[in-house]
Order: structure tokens, then sequence, then C-alpha cells
């Protein structure tokens, strides 16, 4: 039996079922009691900005918030070559998401990724 997961995002959070896909299947593996990581590099990194306006200005669910309800029972971490690729800095995300290089994400990959789904 399973009972750790880690779910990659690569993909921004607009446009596409993925991003919501993926934050979907975090909390679901939280509620039955799965060891979750989430992983956002790539264009997924964009899921971690905060103060999106998704809701007045697409319909769309607020990330933020899915992000918030994650964060209280997971870790999220972002690939911090992504970030510094883009020109971002950490100010710019949500509060409690670790910018993290990537050689501790192939850490965490390998010690918290019994199985490995990506979005």
């Amino acid at each position: 039996m399973t009972h750790s997961i880690v779910i990659l995002v690569t993909k921004p959070p607009y446009g596409s079922e993925h991003t919501y896909g993926a934050l979907y299947t975090a909390i679901a593996s939280i509620e039955i009691g799965l060891r979750t990581t989430l992983i956002l590099l790539d264009d997924g990194f964009y899921v971690a900005i905060k103060d999106q306006a998704s809701e007045t200005a697409l319909g769309c669910p607020s990330c933020e918030e899915l992000l918030r309800r994650i964060l209280s029972a997971s870790q999220i971490l972002v690939d911090e070559t992504s970030l510094l690729e883009r020109g971002l800095v950490r100010e710019r995300l949500v509060r409690g998401i670790a910018v993290t290089p990537r050689e501790h994400l192939v850490e965490a990959l390998s010690s918290d990724g019994e199985t490995v789904i990506t979005y």
C-alpha cells in the first residue's frame, strides 16, 4: 500500500485543467492519510503567486485558497531555478511555500516519492 505521494505540477494555472487536477489530487491524498508533497516546477510555479484574481477575472477557483488547504497538512516546494529563470522573487509567493534548490527536489522525489504523479 502506498504511504506517500509526490505530485509534480509543470503547467501554468490557467488554460487547462492540469493544475486543478493536481491541487485536488493533493487535497484528496491528504484526506486519505497519504504523506503528500506538492512540487511546482517549470511553469507550474506560477500557481504559487499570491493575490491572483482568478475568481473575479476568469471565473476559476482560487489556486491560493487550494494551496492554503494543502499547506495546512503538507509541504509545497517551488523549484528555485524556475523562479529565477522567470525573474520572480520569493516575496510574490503564497506564504509557507518553500523555494527549494533543484537538487533538493530530487532528494524529495527519492525520499517521499513512493508514488509520483505529474501534471
